[in-house]
Formats: structure tokens, sequence, C-alpha cells
């Protein structure tokens, strides 16, 4: 699940930010909270194209790929 959300959510075409967001309801209930609302801003940050994918993608594994080690 989690390859699927990381492969939807770098995608910043409409259909593929909602399909993360759907996964992203069913995966972040076992993220910790601050982990859970730090991710949530960093994301927004990159759909608003104020980060690149290089730092995204550190926000990902910082916040949520632990989870799924």
């Amino acid at each position: 699940m989690f390859d699927d959300f990381r492969n939807n959510v770098f995608c910043r075409r409409e259909s593929n930010q909602i399909k993360a967001e759907k996964l992203w309801e069913k995966i972040s209930g076992i993220l910790l909270n601050s982990d859970k609302v730090l991710f949530e801003i960093e994301w927004r940050h990159y759909i608003m194209g104020e980060i690149n994918s290089d730092e995204f993608s550190f926000y990902i594994t910082k916040y949520v790929k632990k989870y799924f080690n």
C-alpha cells in the first residue's frame, strides 16, 4: 500500500492526488499524530510547487516510510 501511495503522491496530477488522498486515509492511522501533521504540511507545500520532488522525498522518508519498513 505504501508503494501505491508514494507513486501517486509524487504525481501532481489531480487524478493521482485523489488516489493518494484515499490511500492516505487508510495508512495515516498508523502514524504518530505529529508525523502525520508534519507530513501533510509538506505535502501541501509540494502540491503548491514550493518544494521539489527531492525535498518531498526526504519528508516521505522521514515521516511516513519508517512505518512500512
